[in-house]
């Protein structure tokens, strides 16, 4: 572990539960807005893990401000909400995106901030709502594991991508899917991964770009994309992942 002096800046919420920090040496920041990073560079340079961050009435931390950190010596990491959308924005200044959401975005087959979005409870940090990521990578699981095939995979996705990202809980997604046809036993069981959060994309990116900036030897290569092959592989097979409405106003609350 590092020393006191050099312990991580991470800034998390929601996509990494307080249950996984429990004994991880880090300096713990919540979600990210602007100006935190302008704070940051009124200390000497160190190492900082943006993983997520806050929208609307609290304005979001900017590519430029993430750009300020690495020019004045920093290392940046991002993964799994603010931080995996930024990474796929400041990679050439040498930010690293880590797991399956950061390469969505880099890649381009993730395009609306709207993605990563949910509602949360701002004094536990705990999810409320489902993020339109999660529920690609489960019916991708659900598909690849032959439970529904790809015409049930769409509808359930487009029926709960019609919900209010403040209001897709898994109950109120159970209830879509029961309204639009879906068999009570099905519906019910993809709400109960989703409350698992088994193949959550933003807790894995969050738990491995954790581990990977708390390692002590842990050494990142400039602009590098990290992440693991196999959750890019379950997200790129998710249905309807060409992403096309356009993002939701994020509101407070939600990163």
């Amino acid at each position: 572990m590092f020393g006191a002096a050099e312990r991580p800046v991470v800034f998390a919420g929601p996509s990494l539960p307080r249950s996984l920090r429990r004994g991880v040496d880090a300096e713990w920041r919540p979600p990210m807005r602007r100006g935190d990073a302008d704070r940051l560079l009124e200390r000497a340079p160190g190492r900082v893990l943006i993983l997520d961050g806050l929208f609307s009435s609290h304005l979001a931390v900017t590519p430029t401000e993430c750009r300020a950190l690495l020019r004045a010596g920093w290392s940046v990491v991002g993964a799994a909400s603010m931080g995996a959308l930024r990474a796929s924005e400041c990679w050439s200044e040498g930010m690293v995106g880590v797991g399956a959401v950061h390469a969505g975005y880099r890649l381009g087959t993730l395009t609306s901030d709207g993605e990563v979005a949910v509602g949360y409870d701002e004094a536990c940090a705990r999810e409320l709502t489902v993020s339109l990521v999660h529920l690609r990578a489960t019916l991708g699981r659900e598909l690849e594991a032959g439970r529904l095939a790809e015409a049930e995979a769409r509808a359930r996705f487009a029926e709960a991508r019609a919900l209010h990202f403040l209001e897709r809980t898994p109950g109120r997604c159970l209830e879509r899917w029961r309204e639009a046809g879906a068999s009570l036993e099905g519906a019910r069981r993809l709400a109960r991964e989703l409350q698992t959060h088994r193949h959550d994309p933003k807790r894995r990116g969050a738990a491995l770009a954790l581990s990977l900036v708390t390692g002590s030897d842990a050494l990142w290569p400039a602009g590098g994309l990290l992440g693991s092959g196999e959750d890019l592989d379950v997200l790129a097979g998710s249905p309807d992942l060409a992403a096309d409405r356009p993002a939701r106003v994020v509101a407070p609350g939600a990163v």
